[in-house]
């Protein structure tokens, strides 16, 4: 059954408190018998048939227009109000309204990004899943074992999707791990404005220049993943320059592998819990729908398919009224 409201939401992310809508001096274009006859000014008053100033007469006291919570609910026979709302300048900028359809898709399309996210770091290898780390989260990656890299992923994959795919599709991986690489073995940095990655060297010479806001090891990958004349011979020096690096190491190597060891152990326990608990609200959320199928005689509404609390609050609701 339809709902005999419409519901506007603010699209700019506030949920808590009023959110006044602006109508003193505001102009919308007025159209009389179809034609445009340009913008007037309006006047927001119950009661009236327009909204439009210059056809109201009396000494009428205008009204404002408040969202709660970041909605506003208006009775879908309240037309004055819907058709200011939709054609107020604002609409579509800073709310819209609400469509439980239009959402359910768009959260269903958002959990299938999250899910070939995570499809394509499982299907990965690990020097792959190593050099799309330190893409995305620089130099710290390097010292991160295969699990941390692979939990790391897991968790940017529910939060960035679309960017991780993106990376995780790239065929230069080899070299943004040779670029972080060259990075964490001090063989090249930026100059201290970040605006061009260098030689860490007397030198200093420039090897790329950056825009603002963009990673070195990223732009330096792409770079060497272009294999040009020029990206040769940096590609050449860094190898150079690593076959003659020597790295002063404080613990012994034995030392060094048990800790590894331990680090490993304990992330892929992390990893494991995870997922085991994505697999268990998964089918709980199966089991709670067939639940509510068989007493309802219906399958769970659209946009609530994936919401478990909501499912179980309705089996309850059932449950107590049949005993």
């Amino acid at each position: 059954m339809d709902s005999p409201n419409n519901v506007y939401k603010l699209t700019n992310g506030k949920t808590k408190g009023g959110w006044q809508l602006p109508l003193s001096e505001v102009d919308i274009t007025k159209y009389e018998d179809g034609k445009d006859v340009g913008l007037r000014r309006i006047r927001y008053v119950k009661g009236v048939k327009s909204f439009f100033k210059e056809d109201q007469s009396g000494d009428l006291k205008p009204l404002q227009i408040w969202f709660d919570n970041g909605e506003l609910i208006v009775p879908k026979v309240d037309k004055l109000t819907n058709e200011l709302l939709r054609r107020h300048p604002w609409y579509g900028k800073f709310y819209e309204l609400y469509d439980a359809n239009r959402e359910a898709d768009k959260k269903l399309s958002e959990l299938r990004v999250k899910g070939e996210a995570r499809k394509l770091i499982e299907e990965s290898d690990k020097e792959k899943l190593k050099a799309i780390a330190l893409a995305i989260f620089g130099i710290n990656a390097f010292a991160w074992g295969d699990s941390k890299c692979e939990l790391e992923l897991l968790k940017y994959a529910d939060t960035n999707p679309t960017q991780l795919q993106n990376e995780l599709k790239s065929k230069d991986y080899e070299s943004k791990y040779l670029a972080a690489l060259a990075f964490s073995q001090n063989i090249v940095t930026t100059n201290p404005g970040k605006t061009t990655v260098i030689w860490n060297d007397s030198t200093k010479g420039v090897i790329l220049r950056l825009a603002k806001g963009e990673s070195g090891i990223h732009k330096l990958g792409e770079l060497l993943s272009t294999r040009t004349d020029e990206s040769e011979l940096i590609l050449q020096e860094i190898g150079a320059r690593l076959d003659k690096k020597t790295v002063k190491v404080k613990k012994s190597q034995s030392e060094i592998i048990k800790e590894q060891k331990r680090e490993n152990a304990r992330l892929k326990a992390e990893l494991k819990a995870l997922k085991a608990s994505k697999t268990a609200v998964k089918s709980e959320l199966v089991e709670a729908t067939e639940i509510y199928k068989k007493w309802y005689l219906k399958e769970v509404p659209v946009n609530k398919k994936n919401d478990l609390e909501w499912i179980l609050q309705k089996n309850k609701e059932i449950k107590e009224n049949k005993e």
